[in-house]
């Protein structure tokens, strides 16, 4: 039989017919290894099919995986890129009539309320920063207002939660609390997660911050006036000098040559955008002094991008100031005012421009070269309005009160003709539209005061500002 003719129901009919005789017994059994080679032929095939199946899917898998890993990093680098929106704003003070009226009958405070109407503005930006001038206290330093400011350990925390991203710290009241409250300012911001910049728990610690967002690297630096010797008319532990960034003011040689090395420094761990908080200047005085004016300039020619002055409690005017080898120029407010405090006209100052704030705000861009430039600029005027509450405490305690604040200091020597025990609610306004102020917050009678305080902020601010928009801004 020939065996290409072979079907298998012939195959089958061989295999189970029992041989009688030898031949049909070595036929058999070559059938049946024939049939074994081809059955192990099929399963190989089929194995084999089956594994390049697998690694082709395998394959695609990976490259699928591949795929998708490389549009999510596509994706998270364009929402890391684009537009970085910073903001400021100013001092943050809490005098003993704001921490007597956040207070409630459980001894618990909460400092948020006054943020309310300004809230939103602070959302907007991507790293909103502000000065919190003071320390955080405790059962051994105490709370307490002026002349030493030693804050609940909520206001970090409250701070924050109202849009402010980052705190600086660096200011002459800092130390009020001497090296109890430094210390323990330390750990409350550490325990909170509150970012900060201005003084550091130990020395190796850098003295400049590095924030890292929608693709940019910003350094933060903050420094105050002062000297271990006078710092606020209070000595410093020489433990605790170096752990707050100061400066001598009329003789800055020193603070030039930490300026240039923390530059450097800055610039090796990727920084492209610096910028230096400075706690200086003269209380109450709507001009920069000539040391401003010195140290600013001498920033300016070292590469600084961005300086926000504080400390005089009052708005000073913007400037943009030019390197004197031309190739560079910064953005300088001289002093950005109070954001939020207790010093009102009549109360604890003479003037109303106390009352006054700014937010600013910058829009940074990096371009085709990996330079990262302003694109836009925008300034909102704030207002400190305080109203005073209905008293609901009985005579008792108002005479009980009013006993225990016999003897108290204030601030300049009595909180003035403030009312001591007087309860006051508080609002930072924000008065990008006075007009409509009234209707967008509910408070009556704040348009004329509201008015007022904008008409003063941009008496200071609007020319130097637009100057500013004119030399700075790129075209997006």
């Amino acid at each position: 039989m020939d065996r290409k003719k072979l079907t298998i129901q012939k195959l089958i009919q061989i295999i189970r017919t029992k041989p009688t005789t030898r031949r049909q017994a070595v036929r058999r059994k070559r059938v049946i290894i024939a049939l074994a080679m081809r059955l192990a032929i099929l399963l190989f095939v089929i194995l084999l099919v089956l594994l390049i199946a697998t690694g082709v899917r395998s394959c695609s898998r990976k490259r699928a995986e591949k795929k998708a890993a490389a549009e999510v990093k596509a994706q998270q680098e364009k929402e890391e890129s684009g537009t970085l929106k910073l903001g400021f704003t100013g001092c943050m003070i809490l005098h003993q009539s704001i921490l007597s009226s956040y207070l409630d009958e459980n001894g618990i405070y909460d400092f948020t309320e006054p943020f309310q109407y300004v809230e939103s503005y602070y959302q907007k930006a991507d790293i909103m920063t502000c000065e919190m001038e003071g320390c955080i206290g405790n059962e051994n330093t105490g709370i307490s207002g002026y002349p030493l400011f030693c804050y609940p350990d909520v206001f970090p925390g409250n701070l924050q939660s109202v849009g402010i991203d980052m705190q600086m710290l660096a200011t002459n009241h800092i130390y009020d609390g001497k090296s109890e409250g430094l210390s323990n300012t330390l750990s409350v911001y550490k325990e909170q997660k509150v970012p900060f910049t201005g003084i550091r728990a130990k020395n190796k610690d850098k003295r400049y911050k590095i924030v890292k967002k929608k693709g940019m690297k910003i350094g933060y630096v903050d420094y105050t006036y002062g000297t271990p010797t006078s710092f606020n008319a209070l000595s410093v532990d020489e433990k605790d000098a170096e752990l707050i960034n100061m400066f001598r003011e009329a003789s800055p040689e020193d603070f030039y040559q930490a300026v240039e090395d923390q530059i450097k420094a800055m610039r090796e761990d990727g920084a492209e955008f610096i910028i230096y908080n400075l706690h200086w200047g003269v209380e109450y005085d709507l001009e920069p002094s000539e040391d401003q004016k010195a140290i600013a300039q001498k920033l300016c020619d070292l590469g600084v991008d961005v300086i926000i002055g504080g400390h005089p409690h009052v708005i000073q005017p913007i400037e943009v100031l030019k390197s004197e080898d031309g190739k560079h120029k910064t953005f300088c407010i001289y002093s950005i005012g109070n954001a939020f405090s207790n010093q009102t006209k009549g109360v604890s100052t003479d003037t109303a421009h106390c009352e006054d704030g700014v937010i600013l705000s910058m829009d940074l861009k990096k371009n085709d070269k990996g330079k990262v430039t302003i694109t836009d600029m925008d300034m909102v005027p704030t207002w400190v309005y305080r109203e005073k509450r209905k008293q609901t405490k009985t005579k008792e305690e108002i005479e009980q009160e009013a006993d225990a604040t016999l003897t108290a200091q204030t601030e300049e020597g009595e909180e003035a003709e403030d009312d001591a025990n007087a309860l006051y609610n508080y609002a930072v306004l924000p008065l990008d539209n006075v007009k409509k102020l009234e209707k967008k917050t509910g408070l009556s009678g704040v348009r004329d005061s509201a008015q007022r305080s904008y008409d003063r902020t941009m008496k200071i601010l609007g020319e130097g500002f637009e100057e500013a928009k004119k030399e700075l801004v790129k075209s997006k």
